[in-house]
């Protein structure tokens, strides 16, 4: 297990397929599609 905060304005993209290929990156905000942001932005 890895402990590790995030860059101030990052997002993070988790990559799950199958049993080994989990991973996960740093993104900036302008890499997320429009409609997401809208939902994880909603109060």
């Amino acid at each position: 297990m890895m402990n590790r905060e995030l860059h101030t304005g990052a997002f993070i993209k988790i990559y799950a397929k199958g049993m080994q290929g989990k991973g996960w990156a740093e993104i900036p905000k302008e890499s997320i599609p429009q409609k997401a942001l809208e939902k994880i932005e909603k109060p």
